[in-house]
């Protein structure tokens, strides 16, 4: 009789990270563009590291953080 090794938690590959800040971040700018907040979106941009041609997953009319 063959005993099967388990593996253990610690051996699996890690899940990817959520990228919450990333997508805040994204929406942030998303709003201060919409909003036409557009010396603000230019700050976040350089400030937080969204590209100035990101598209948002969500594109909601206003923003959606609005």
């Amino acid at each position: 009789m063959a005993l099967t090794q388990s593996k253990s938690p610690l051996s699996q590959p890690a899940p990817p990270a959520w990228e919450g800040d990333r997508m805040l971040h994204i929406y942030i700018w998303d709003y201060c563009q919409k909003r036409n907040f557009h010396h603000a979106a230019q700050a976040f941009t350089s400030e937080a590291g969204v590209p100035p041609d990101q598209q948002v997953p969500i594109d909601a009319p206003q923003g959606l953080l609005f």
